[in-house]
């Protein structure tokens, strides 16, 4: 089976990681590690984790900045750490369906794809600002498969650690939002992506109009 280190970017994920790392430890392709990259959190992030470590299936690494350093330095910090051959991620805030691993390793089984990323439903879309980001904030291409999609959203993503470490990882500047544009733009020319709607994740956040209306205005700031 592939080795897969899978990281998790985190910073205040306290209310979301009790249920995400347990659906992580309990996908049908177990990772041969999991690291939490603690991104400078003031919550119980850190304890949320520690906790789970105790009697994980697999082992669980807690990797903590001193302060926040934003997204991109995370993933990067997930992608230096990996000491598997394929690099999974899943946002904090991101369930993971029990195959949603297996499903991507499938498709890395083929020699010439370099990433993959799978479908993200939304788990609430109630209320004004769920529904609105359900509709016009999908972290979906759909539900078939697209080769050479533009781009795989950072969501949940599995990729070829080497192809990370030459394309330079994912840049810094990106504090919460295009980091996983860049990147893909940066590979894409010279080798294959895959979007595998089969992989199913689950969005859990909940939105408010002003966390909406913030949220939106980081995608084009940081997408520009």
């Amino acid at each position: 089976m592939s080795r897969v280190s899978l990281y998790i970017p985190c910073y205040n994920g306290e209310a979301f990681l009790g249920v995400v790392l347990p659906a992580v430890l309990a996908q049908t392709h177990l990772p041969l590690e999991v690291l939490v990259i603690d991104d400078g959190s003031t919550d119980g992030t850190v304890a949320v984790a520690n906790r789970f470590a105790q009697d994980a299936p697999c082992p669980v690494r807690v990797l903590s900045h001193p302060r926040n350093l934003g997204l991109g330095a995370a993933r990067n910090t997930g992608v230096a750490e990996a000491r598997g051959e394929l690099v999974a991620s899943l946002d904090a805030d991101v369930l993971p369906d029990r195959q949603w691993l297996a499903r991507l390793v499938e498709v890395l089984a083929e020699l010439d794809v370099a990433g993959a990323g799978g479908d993200l439903l939304e788990a609430h879309c109630d209320g004004l600002a769920n529904h609105w980001r359900s509709r016009h904030m999908r972290q979906s291409w759909g539900r078939t498969r697209v080769e050479r999609p533009p781009f795989l959203f950072g969501a949940n993503t599995l990729f070829r650690r080497k192809v990370l470490l030459e394309a330079g990882g994912y840049d810094p500047r990106c504090r919460t939002n295009a980091e996983d544009v860049k990147l893909c733009e940066a590979i894409r020319d010279r080798h294959r992506l895959v979007y595998a709607p089969e992989a199913k994740c689950y969005h859990l956040r909940r939105d408010s109009v002003a966390s909406i209306l913030h949220t939106h205005w980081k995608w084009y700031w940081y997408g520009n």
